[in-house]
């Protein structure tokens, strides 16, 4: 029997859900996974997908991605998901981006607000939503949510250092957690300003510039 919620609905940002999807294949890797594409595939295709035993294999997962914004095919998934039971699991993922939520309201746009209601009324489903970019106003979230990610790799990192590294590589989770991946692989603990402003990869135009006139105005510094 496999123990796991369904259907799970992911949105938000593509790199930390993208990771998320990873790790679950990691953790159900008994499970046999069906990968559909509900803008490519038919409904018939996903349907014969879905259908399909694999030889020695209970438990299936399938994992619908690229949904467009379709009535018809939202209407389809929420009826193929109904079908779910403890051998047979969904995740749905928003891997194309249309469902926003407003962080002021919690609330998705109207075009995709009934498919949102008509998933949480499932008993046993989940909604993950890994979120957007942070706010300028967000910037507490941000470091917390940035030293958070340290930690989850066993490292810490000061505010300063934080502040640092939100200012170089900006205000996008997936790249933030990227980053974070990249530096725990050889970074010092805990991870000091120095270190952040020597390795952090600058994804902004104007601090590459920065980070291009200081190195500049070392070699004349050097020079002189």
């Amino acid at each position: 029997m496999l123990e796991m919620s369904s259907p799970i609905l992911i949105i938000g940002d593509l790199f930390i859900s993208k990771n998320m999807i990873v790790s679950a294949k990691k953790k159900y890797s008994n499970a046999y996974w069906i990968t559909v594409s509900a803008t490519e595939q038919n409904v018939d295709e996903i349907r014969m997908l879905v259908g399909l035993n694999q030889i020695g294999v209970e438990d299936k997962i399938v994992l619908i991605q690229d949904i467009p914004n379709r009535k018809q095919v939202r209407e389809f998934i929420l009826e193929l998901v109904t079908t779910s039971n403890n051998n047979l699991k969904f995740i749905i993922w928003d891997s194309n981006n249309h469902i926003k939520i407003d962080k002021k309201t919690n609330l998705c746009g109207k075009t995709w607000i009934d498919f949102i209601k008509t998933i949480e009324g499932m008993k046993e489903s989940k909604i993950i939503d890994n979120g957007e970019d942070f706010s300028d106003k967000e910037l507490n979230l941000c470091v917390k949510y940035v030293q958070d990610c340290f930690k989850k790799y066993g490292k810490s990192i000061s505010d300063k250092a934080t502040i640092s590294f939100i200012d170089i590589v900006g205000k996008n989770k997936g790249m933030l957690l990227s980053e974070t991946q990249k530096f725990c692989l050889n970074c010092p603990d805990p991870v000091d300003e120095k270190f952040v402003n020597d390795n952090a990869f600058p994804t902004s135009t104007e601090v590459i510039l920065y980070k291009f006139g200081m190195l500049l105005t070392l070699e004349i510094l050097v020079l002189l």
